[in-house]
């Protein structure tokens, strides 16, 4: 069965794959290696030595020749010791050691330790490594720590080198799901995907839905990853999308993998119009649970493992634990573990999906300033069924951006905002907002003026507010 990625990662042909060490390459990592020294060998040489000493310097008159010759020599013994280590009776710190508890620091490390020269993990691979990372509890990309913030500039100089040679990304290297990982990679280092050294990302990859429909139609995992990448930037994602990421509900192609990022996709869009898909693929893959708490390889079952994370349901986590466990130690047995494992498996072993990406706070001393960031007045007015409820937020928008986009900025910046919307093919509609649903029986709905009380002509995902404007919503009859 081909691999359903298809974007530089190569799934084990059998399930519970184990990774022999033999067979890993041996990446260059940033310590020099020193020669060990073994005194437990060496302990007759000494013992002959003194000896010969003694024999020698019986003379009291040279008793002061050989406490300077047994000075010099524990001086040697010293400088030795510290600058080479005990040999083998001493425990290298920058060696993976079988067989351990690894914790999160261990597993970054490691993957920190895969990276080449030029402090990068490969072409097309960097923003892999760095949502792992990301996802992995990993401290700031921030120029506080450069270690990791130079591979995050390898990330932005991979993309823009890849941007002067072909600037619609449009060749198959590309669009069939790589730029949606850059983009979620971008997201992580609190850049914005929209204004990337002056690109639109998001509208290159919307582009890549049209000109890949075809191989996006047979590859539901390349197709349910952009509709991530899409709903993480907070951009609206068609219905048709919506409709053809899972045309057949309980049936995948691509096993597990598929039906893992299927579920995270309508999980992040959170339609309910798409609930019993959305239920379809979570119960495909716990019906492919094995007896030994796996779902296949370790790739298959660390996207299992995020898709129960994202999934909130903390009745099923137990679940995950024996998947978990042999993530650790799949990454033991290894000794020196792949790029590709390591950024399949940090993520799921943390418990992290990728709804987590960019939850974290970004701090504004370390992310990309955008220039043409304001605010909007947004206010909801109910004089229906609320006795005059009126509510106004200042919420945060990059121009450029729709109302809609606005609309979910203020909903994951402010807790006392939150909207509920299902897709159409005019785009989404507004169904609730902040617990008060609109009821067609009632004949009610959600009504968007301007500042002037004017109602506008399209909805909020074709509307492009500018600096100064204030919207309401009115909880209105027909």
């Amino acid at each position: 069965m081909a691999d359903p990625r298809n974007i530089d990662v190569v799934l084990p042909s059998q399930t519970g794959h184990q990774y022999d060490s033999k067979q890993v390459k041996n990446y260059s990592d940033n310590y020099k290696e020193l020669p060990a020294i073994n005194f437990s060998e060496n302990k007759s040489f000494l013992k002959s030595f003194a000896k010969y000493l003694k024999t020698q310097f019986r003379d009291v008159r040279n008793k002061w020749l050989l406490c300077f010759i047994c000075a010099v020599l524990t001086g040697v013994a010293v400088f030795l010791v510290m600058q080479y280590g005990l040999g083998s009776s001493s425990k290298d710190l920058n060696q993976y050691e079988p067989g351990e508890d690894h914790t999160y620091e261990d597993g970054s490390r490691q993957l920190l330790l895969q990276r080449d020269d030029e402090w990068s993990w490969g072409t097309r691979t960097e923003a892999k490594a760095i949502i792992a990372l990301h996802l992995y509890q990993f401290t700031s990309f921030s120029k506080d720590n450069p270690d990791t913030f130079i591979s995050v500039k390898q990330m932005n100089i991979d993309l823009l080198s890849a941007l002067s040679n072909d600037i619609s990304l449009n060749n198959e290297n590309w669009r069939r799901g790589t730029l949606a990982y850059y983009i979620l990679g971008i997201l992580s280092t609190c850049q914005n995907p929209r204004n990337f050294h002056r690109h639109n990302l998001i509208d290159k990859m919307k582009n890549h839905l049209v000109e890949s429909s075809t191989y996006l139609m047979s590859n539901k995992f390349a197709y349910s990853l952009i509709v991530i990448a899409l709903c993480k930037a907070g951009e609206y994602v068609d219905v048709n999308h919506l409709d053809k990421i899972s045309s057949t509900p309980g049936q995948y192609n691509f096993g597990v993998d598929e039906a893992s990022m299927v579920y995270i996709a309508y999980k992040c869009v959170g339609d309910e119009t798409y609930q019993t898909k959305k239920d379809s693929a979570l119960e495909y893959i716990l019906q492919h649970q094995e007896q030994n708490g796996l779902f296949g390889n370790e790739f298959s079952t660390s996207l299992a493992i995020q898709a129960i994370f994202a999934s909130g349901d903390n009745t099923l986590e137990p679940k995950t634990e024996k998947g978990i466990a042999y993530l650790k130690k799949s990454i033991d047995r290894a000794n020196r573990p792949t790029t590709a494992l390591l950024v399949s498996a940090l993520p799921a072993i943390a418990m992290k999906s990728y709804l987590d990406i960019g939850r974290q706070e970004c701090l504004s001393k370390y992310s990309i300033p955008s220039k043409s960031s304001f605010p909007i007045g947004i206010s909801v007015l109910n004089n229906i069924t609320h006795n005059d409820y009126k509510r106004t937020w200042s919420a945060s928008l990059i121009e450029g951006h729709t109302l809609f986009g606005a609309m979910l900025n203020l909903q994951e910046t402010n807790s006392a905002f939150s909207f509920d919307s299902k897709s159409t093919q005019y785009g989404p509609y507004i169904t609730s907002i902040c617990n008060m649903a609109a009821s067609t029986d009632m004949k009610q709905y959600w009504k968007i003026e301007n500042a002037d009380g004017d109602a506008l002509l399209y909805g909020a995902n074709q509307t492009f507010p500018k600096r100064g404007d204030s919207y309401i919503f009115k909880l209105s009859t027909w």
